[in-house]
């Protein structure tokens, strides 16, 4: 026990031993470590906001968890390699955050993404309600489910394009934020502190922030 201890913090050896993993093991360890760990993680702004949102909260929660899926899936699977055309997804491990850029890629990815559960959450809510509203017998919520979860396998595809540090790319990457950002305040009312948590409000601001930052720095690097 004293001699194999400390390897648990030995970032080199247990970032070599799962990359040696092959079958299920490999794409169990793709899928949960990496996707479902780092997404949760790197999402929990986003969705802390929508679980508290007060108006189309039972669509809006169907679609975020149809967005969750489909990234942990696509992130699990673009490590695996069966979709090469995404790319690698980087881990959250002290060897990546030690790097130089380290934690701003990881800030870059947890924006991109919250804006994407924010999306999924409530885009797919208000066009789930709409199609529901119109055509009789259609389940709002599981459609709202399957609305997130296309939102969140196009979001994962257009990972290599979207969050490539090009000058040209800054426009849509501060749009994407915006119309997030937007959706957030028109139906999650973070700043109405008569509802919801008051704490939802801090989460607001630290996303606009954090999207702030990504896009100043993009336009500078990419001059």
């Amino acid at each position: 026990m004293q001699r194999d201890g400390p390897a648990v913090f030995d970032d080199d050896r247990v970032g070599r031993e799962r990359e040696e993993l092959t079958g299920w093991d490999r794409i169990l360890t793709d899928t949960i470590y990496y996707g479902l760990g780092g997404v949760l993680l790197l999402t929990f702004p986003a969705q802390w906001l929508v679980f508290q949102t007060p108006a189309i909260d039972l669509e809006a929660t169907a679609a975020v968890w149809g967005a969750l899926v489909a990234t942990i899936l696509g992130i699990g699977f673009a490590r695996g390699g069966h979709l090469e055309a995404i790319g690698e997804w980087p881990s959250l491990s002290g060897r990546v955050l030690g790097s130089v850029g380290g934690y701003r890629s990881v800030l870059t990815r947890g924006v991109y993404l919250c804006s994407t559960f924010l999306i999924a959450a409530y885009g797919g809510a208000v066009v789930a309600i709409a199609v529901a509203s119109v055509v009789g017998g259609v389940n709002a919520s599981g459609l709202a489910a399957i609305v997130g979860a296309c939102v969140g396998a196009i979001a994962i595809a257009a990972l290599p394009t979207v969050l490539n540090d090009s000058h040209r790319l800054a426009p849509i990457r501060v749009g994407y934020h915006a119309i997030a950002l937007a959706a957030t305040v028109q139906y999650a009312r973070p700043f109405d502190f008569g509802i919801g948590d008051p704490a939802a409000a801090l989460f607001a601001i630290g996303l606009l922030a954090a999207a702030i930052f990504d896009a100043v720095w993009l336009l500078r690097r990419s001059r």
